[in-house]
């Protein structure tokens, strides 16, 4: 078993409140790296020129992803 399924594992047994305490402490430990990766992809896309379209796409997927995290 690998050390990650270890740890999954044993939040699992956690209770719900304290699942949700350590999200949110994981998420204040690495929003900076979460920061980091989405300026890298808008610089990235921001080197060539952007419609309406790929502006909305990137909006959106940050918004799932951002959807997604607050519901962990």
């Amino acid at each position: 078993m690998t050390k990650l399924a270890q740890i999954e594992k044993l939040i699992d047994q956690l209770p719900k409140q304290e699942q949700i305490k350590l999200t949110q402490k994981l998420q204040k430990r690495t929003w900076k790296q979460r920061l980091d990766d989405m300026v890298r992809k808008l610089r990235k896309s921001l080197t060539k020129s952007m419609s309406d379209d790929d502006i909305n796409a990137i909006v959106e997927a940050v918004r799932q992803a951002r959807y997604a995290e607050s519901r962990r």
